[in-house]
């Protein structure tokens, strides 16, 4: 089983990325929670392309594939798991939990230090919020995060099963948890005890500073409940909620050359240009 799921890991991947876009695009395309400020294709634009770069980075810097580090793991019983005997479905749903409680954990992480909220806050930085925003992160964060995933890898030796249903789960969690999705209010009251749902990271995405240190949790929410950063609501409302940063209210501020280049202390091209010329 691990071999075939191997062998088809990228393909599978593949397959689910893309009906879990097109899923929830179309969901909130048809029965939107809220309406949009900005123009959807050129947020799909600046967004794909921001991740795009993100993946080619990451690819060159991480040429190997999470399957040949858990080979490695194993053949040299690095790791928790490589050193247990326990059976392979328990061995699977602990190794899930663990990683997304180590997703939780560097997300806290992501906010708190000031060098990694410099590249995180693209993330928050969107006006709107939909599965589009899902694919907005810089650069930078996504070689981060891939490299503090490879060091969970090591870290607890996980069998590749388990890396296989928590990747799966992650691809369904991101476009899920931002879509702009209208649920019932009892179903997003049951949904909420076992998974982070659209209005409890809405709340996360939220211009208020407390609302942004809430809910950090990515596919169960059980991580903010027990260690108190859980936030049922918007601390002013949901009425009044507006996404994105205080201080980036507006069109201008979210460009996709201000986003990539200002984290990294670099002057967009546009605005170097202008200041340029009028030396």
């Amino acid at each position: 089983m691990a071999g075939w799921l191997s062998n088809h890991a990228e393909f599978l991947t593949a397959v689910l990325v893309v009906m879990a876009f097109f899923t929830i695009a179309a969901w909130e395309t048809f029965a939107p929670n809220h309406p949009t400020r900005l123009g959807q294709s050129r947020r799909w634009v600046r967004s794909g392309s921001l991740y795009a770069i993100g993946l080619i980075a990451s690819s060159l810097c991480f040429p190997i594939a999470a399957s040949t580090v858990v080979d490695w793991a194993q053949l040299h019983r690095v790791g928790l798991f490589n050193n247990l005997q326990l059976p392979t479905a328990l061995a699977v749903v602990l190794g899930v939990l663990l990683m997304d409680f180590g997703d939780y954990l560097t997300h806290r992480v992501m906010h708190a230090v000031p060098v990694l909220w410099r590249f995180h806050q693209v993330h928050h930085s969107d006006l709107d919020f939909d599965c589009a925003t899902d694919l907005l992160h810089h650069p930078v964060e996504i070689l981060v995060t891939g490299v503090l995933y490879f060091a969970q890898l090591l870290l607890w030796g996980l069998p590749y099963e388990s890396v296989l249903v928590f990747a799966l789960l992650g691809i369904l969690a991101g476009p899920w948890q931002h879509g702009n999705l209208k649920l019932p209010a009892a179903l997003q009251r049951v949904l909420q005890k076992v998974l982070v749902t659209p209005e409890m990271h809405r709340v996360h995405h939220s211009s208020v500073a407390n609302d942004g240190n809430r809910n950090f949790s990515i596919i169960f929410p059980w991580w903010d409940r027990w260690f108190g950063t859980y936030a049922r609501a918007p601390v002013d409302g949901w009425s009044t909620l507006r996404f994105g940063l205080v201080d980036r209210q507006n069109a201008g501020d979210v460009t996709f050359f201000r986003l990539l280049c200002e984290p990294l202390g670099v002057m967009p091209p546009l605005r170097f240009a202008r200041q340029f010329f009028r030396k």
